[in-house]
């Protein structure tokens, strides 16, 4: 994915990522935002949707994870 395509991503398109999309994005966003070359204004907006698309991989880790734990067994004392 394209800077230009991640910046123009709605609330919907966020939320609805893969969790895999979502992290290749965030990647494409960090690298970005070490480009000195940018804009003050550019670099808000990679910034803030970084942040929505970091939130979208938060929460399906999450979820992946209780997944994980309610499948394990419990310890028996």
């Amino acid at each position: 994915m394209e800077i230009a395509e991640i910046v123009a991503l709605t609330e919907k398109q966020v939320k609805e990522l893969s969790y895999e999309d979502a992290r290749d994005a965030l990647e494409v966003v960090v690298e970005a935002l070490d480009d000195a070359e940018l804009p003050l204004s550019e670099l808000m907006k990679l910034w803030e949707v970084g942040e929505k698309i970091a939130g979208v991989c938060q929460t399906q880790l999450k979820a992946a994870a209780k997944r994980l734990n309610d499948g394990l067994p419990t310890e028996a004392n």
